[in-house]
């Protein structure tokens, strides 16, 4: 049996399976079946007017973390193009981002920050409110994160790895550089019987160590 059809004029359907009591069409009656002098009930349009239906279209699928985040950041840039810190060569962009923690983790690169970022998920309440800071316990070590509220995201925490971006030469080296760090971060230390080195002074002695193993 075939299946609804609509009339191009006013929408009224013609289903196969009422048939129409208007011209006395039996129900059971396929569109293909109908006599060609019929028209529509309603509007009297002629039978080639009839078309299939549109198909309802499908929801947009939700943006993920990284698109959201990217979006978010990529509205930033021209209020920050005009300060010392932002290196031109460079673009938004999100990095790897992956579950963790109830979560997605991941980098972003912006002109002029390049962050390891948390989102808690949707369905639970952020346990670190905006300003305040905690610790995650990532395999390569343990990485403190400041609690933020971000337009279009919601909820962040964000660990700051470089500030400003003036050393990368252009976008592909700060690409770089944040796939090797995610791919050290998310690799615990090897068993190793030589001596703990000495606890690094500074955050960014800490990542460019990690960097370095």
């Amino acid at each position: 049996m075939s299946s609804v059809r609509e009339c191009g004029v006013c929408w009224t359907p013609y289903d196969p399976a009422l048939g129409d009591p208007v011209w006395q069409i039996e129900p059971g009656t396929p569109f293909e079946a109908l006599p060609e002098h019929w028209r529509c009930p309603r509007c009297d349009s002629p039978k080639d007017r009839f078309l299939p239906p549109k198909e309802e279209a499908e929801p947009a699928a939700e943006p993920s973390v990284s698109q959201r985040l990217q979006a978010a950041y990529e509205s930033a840039a021209p209020r920050m193009r005009e300060l010392p810190i932002f290196n031109a060569a460079l673009r938004v962009e999100s990095v790897g981002f992956r579950d963790f923690e109830g979560g997605q983790i991941g980098i972003v690169i912006t002109p002029w920050f390049m962050n390891l970022i948390f989102v808690p998920s949707s369905e639970a309440p952020p346990s670190c409110e905006a300003g305040e800071t905690r610790s995650h316990a990532l395999p390569a070590g343990a990485c403190d994160f400041l609690g933020a509220r971000l337009a279009g995201v919601g909820p962040i925490e964000a660990c700051s790895l470089f500030s400003p971006m003036d050393q990368f030469p252009d976008a592909a080296a700060a690409r770089a550089t944040a796939e090797q760090l995610l791919e050290t971060l998310f690799t615990p230390p090897p068993q190793a019987h030589e001596a703990t080195p000495a606890a690094p002074t500074s955050r960014r002695e800490f990542f460019a160590r990690l960097l370095r193993r």
